[in-house]
């Protein structure tokens, strides 16, 4: 909606010459303090028809509207109070366009601004997927519906800006929470992938770390389907990585794909992709995950040089990596664990002589980082994919008790659920 400032100045000019009658002939009280509010805003109205943010924006409209309102009623009480109603939705449309802009450039990263959820001293393999196994139920997953909705508004609205910078990238189909077929499939999708991770990650438990990578990956892999199948109608049915030397390769469409899109709004790191795929040094993937790096450096030092290939920081879940070619591309810390775990899964499955030497630790002692990655994510993944599904944050800190514990998940849920 257009503010025109030819208003504003007529409506200070109404007040300037109704100031200037008689005190007995006045019918609004037009003070220096009035007045200058809205001289102000002769050039406010100028800054919001360019778009650019104006210093008295809200506060003051809420103070001129309250003042308007006491007002006689006649045509300058309705022009002003229609000119006022303008410049109202002027502010929202100028700070909507400034939010996707913002959305854009620096992205939106699930999880970001909240107390990064960690796995400590009391999460466990039996505690965490107390919390995680709520979704395992169709009926308890309805709720995660919701929780989704904005990640799929939002891929939805920026589809034409990213389909004019690359014309390859997938169109999404959002999860309707109102449509009960939509509603009923999504939650039948959400309760089996997550009862599939489960199993994975039993076995995972059980198993050595010459077959644990694969397991770990293929749990972490259902738990991202639970994710995409709370937003997405449409979910790939390859992995959209692909290892290759000592690099992973990323695609424009896969299963990395659908991830990286109810976690973070930027596409590039897959819609910028060639058809080769983008090349990612596996070595700049583990720099990128930031609780290995006190491990990283016990092995390698702290001046090992892929260090600087990657920056992770711990306030948040952004991650930037630069890949083969040297192009720097921002993803989420949860897609950067899915690539490494793809990595080390691959490894362990189609090299499994290499793999048992690395584990061996005969040559190198890099299988230090390894373990301590396996043991990370094992806890980490399913903690934030809960925390995500329930829109709810960390539940696990400090030394409790079993009991204790047990008092924290149930009050985790009646919270987020009203349970």
């Amino acid at each position: 909606m257009t503010v025109h400032s030819t208003v504003a100045a007529e409506i200070l000019a109404a007040l300037q010459a109704e100031r200037e009658r008689p005190l007995g002939q006045r019918e609004i009280k037009a003070g220096d303090q009035l007045l200058g509010a809205f001289a102000v805003w002769v050039e406010a109205t100028r800054d919001l028809a360019q778009g650019s943010r104006s210093p008295t924006d809200g506060w003051m409209l809420d103070r001129l509207a309250s003042e308007v309102a006491s007002w006689p009623d006649g045509p300058l009480k309705t022009l002003t109070e229609s000119f006022l109603s303008e410049c109202a939705a002027a502010i929202r449309e100028r700070n909507r366009q400034m939010w996707l802009e913002g959305r854009r450039t620096g992205g939106n990263f699930r999880g970001e601004g909240l107390q990064e959820s960690q796995a400590g001293p009391t999460a466990t393999h039996d505690t965490v997927w107390s919390l995680v196994s709520f979704f395992e139920s169709s009926a308890n997953a309805r709720s995660a519906l919701e929780r989704a909705k904005p990640w799929a508004d939002w891929a939805i609205e920026d589809a034409p800006h990213w389909h004019s910078k690359w014309a390859a990238i997938r169109a999404r189909h959002p999860i309707d929470p109102t449509l009960p077929p939509d509603v009923d499939d999504a939650t039948t999708r959400i309760a089996a992938a997550v009862r599939h991770a489960h199993a994975y990650f039993d076995a995972a438990q059980r198993s050595p770390n010459t077959v644990r990578p694969n397991l770990l990956y293929y749990g972490c892999l259902a738990l991202a389907r639970a994710l995409g199948a709370a937003t997405f109608k449409d979910i790939a049915k390859t992995h959209g990585l692909k290892a290759e030397g000592s690099a992973v390769r990323v695609f424009r469409k896969g299963e990395f794909a659908d991830l990286h899109d109810v976690l973070c709004t930027l596409p590039e790191i897959y819609a910028g992709a060639s058809n080769a795929g983008r090349a990612i040094e596996f070595n700049t993937l583990l720099s990128a995950v930031d609780p290995l790096r006190p491990a990283i450096v016990r092995v390698h030092g702290p001046n090992w040089e892929w260090l600087g290939k990657a920056m992770a920081n711990n306030i948040n879940e952004r991650r930037w990596l630069d890949d083969m070619a040297g192009h720097r591309v921002s993803t989420h810390a949860m897609a950067v664990d899915l690539m490494v775990l793809f990595y080390l899964s691959h490894w362990s499955r189609y090299e499994p002589v290499a793999w048992d030497a690395v584990l061996r630790g005969e040559k190198t002692g890099e299988a230090h980082i390894y373990v301590t990655f396996m043991d990370y994510v094992s806890l980490h993944f399913p903690l934030q994919t809960a925390n995500y599904l329930m829109g709810v944050n960390n539940v696990f800190g400090g030394t409790m008790s079993q009991e204790r514990v047990k008092q924290v998940v149930s009050d985790t849920l009646g919270k987020a659920f009203g349970l």
